[in-house]
């Protein structure tokens, strides 16, 4: 969970800056959403196809995901440059020294880590109740959840990319309607 909060924040670190790089700091909340409504579109069919795969064998499921995890690696090395880097780089330790003291500085910031490293606590936990529903509905009508589950969240990527990032009071209330409609 703690891991997943670093990559996210890095993640959203690297595209601010590359895009403030290249004067087009306008276009970081498109560019949030364009990710948001492209992860979701990704997690939806991967979650369809994944469904549909394990009901042939439950372990090729986890190939074609390791294959597609490769492919995306394989086309982030190619494709990614350093225009997202700072100039003045801090070491790997220094970088945590100042993660925590931003995450002291800013609440909300240390809301969504919390939340993030909660989530992370209980992701293997979202394996137990698939075998629960199966009896229900088969293997293959599982898959079929994952469209109600993505839904809105490419919504929201599209809301973003709409009407842009809230500011100010308004992001820190966006964080905490986000978790409790995730919840």
């Amino acid at each position: 969970g703690i891991g997943a909060a670093f990559i996210s924040g890095a993640e959203a670190a690297w595209i601010t800056d590359a895009l403030k790089k290249r004067g087009e700091e306008h276009r970081i909340g498109h560019a949030f959403g364009s990710q948001a409504m492209a992860g979701a579109a990704g997690v939806l069919i991967g979650g369809v196809l994944g469904a549909w795969i394990g009901t042939f064998n439950l372990r090729w499921a986890w190939l074609v995901g390791g294959i597609a995890v490769s492919a995306s690696a394989f086309v982030a090395w190619r494709v990614m440059d350093d225009g997202g880097e700072i100039e003045d780089r801090p070491k790997e330790l220094e970088a945590l020294r100042l993660s925590c003291q931003a995450l002291r500085k800013q609440p909300a910031l240390l809301w969504s880590v919390a939340a993030t490293v909660v989530f992370g606590l209980v992701v293997s936990f979202n394996h137990l109740w698939q075998p629960f529903f199966v009896k229900d509905v088969g293997s293959s009508g599982l898959g079929w959840i994952w469209i109600v589950i993505q839904s809105s969240l490419i919504l929201a990527g599209w809301l973003i990319r709409r009407y842009g990032v809230p500011k100010g009071r308004g992001a820190a209330s966006g964080i905490v309607l986000a978790l409790f409609l995730s919840g």
